[in-house]
């Protein structure tokens, strides 16, 4: 029943979200995917695993705070959506496993590299955690970079760009350890994203960067 309920859930929300916070893709060819793949965005707000669960055709899987899941009726609405329990703050093995599983499955899996929210006021992007990486590279997953330009607003346009996959093998290098590795992916992700950001800016976001 998950599967369908996801889709049907799907269904019912995407022309709601499209048309209430004017979604505009770009990127959407590196959405025809097939086989595992870890998507890693920047967090901006509740509304992103919306955004990103609606733009791509396949079933995501996210992480959500394990507090989401201490009552029956939670629990099993967020496992309909494909989503697991995380105890953040703490090294989580068992959600960890269930992302490997996700993965192994040939499945899509959502990680925002973050942590959490970033609640600033204008736009940052704060140091990411190596979760991600952790993952991807003990699943052999390539990462799909995903920037959210602006915190969605209500009636007002919502870019999101999507950019190429990206092959571990291109990012990592043999003389270095894992540990190095896995944070050596960290920082070109956190960079890709940021570029992906940049290419989108208009004149007057640029200027406000520089002016503050």
């Amino acid at each position: 029943m998950g599967k369908a309920f996801y889709y049907v859930a799907r269904a019912i929300v995407k022309p709601l979200i499209w048309l209430l916070y004017g979604v505009n893709i770009k990127g959407k060819e590196n959405l025809q995917y097939t086989g595992r793949m870890l998507i890693a965005s920047n967090h901006t707000s509740m509304m992103d695993t919306l955004l990103i669960g609606c733009a791509d055709r396949h079933q995501v899987h996210f992480m959500a705070k394990k507090e989401l899941f201490s009552n029956k009726l939670g629990a099993w609405f967020f496992k309909s959506l494909g989503t697991f329990p995380v105890d953040r703050g703490k090294g989580d093995i068992a959600a960890v496993t269930a992302a490997g599983k996700i993965l192994q499955e040939n499945q899509t899996l959502v990680i925002f590299p973050e942590g959490t929210r970033n609640k600033e006021r204008q736009w940052q992007l704060a140091e990411f955690k190596n979760g991600a990486a952790l993952i991807a590279l003990r699943n052999d997953a390539p990462i799909l970079p995903v920037c959210i330009v602006e915190k969605p607003r209500l009636f007002h346009r919502t870019k999101v760009v999507i950019g190429e996959a990206i092959c571990l093998a291109d990012w990592t290098d043999d003389t270095l350890s894992r540990s190095e590795n896995i944070r050596r992916i960290s920082t070109r992700l956190r960079d890709t994203i940021l570029n992906l950001r940049a290419r989108q800016m208009t004149g007057r976001d640029r200027h406000e960067n520089h002016s503050g």
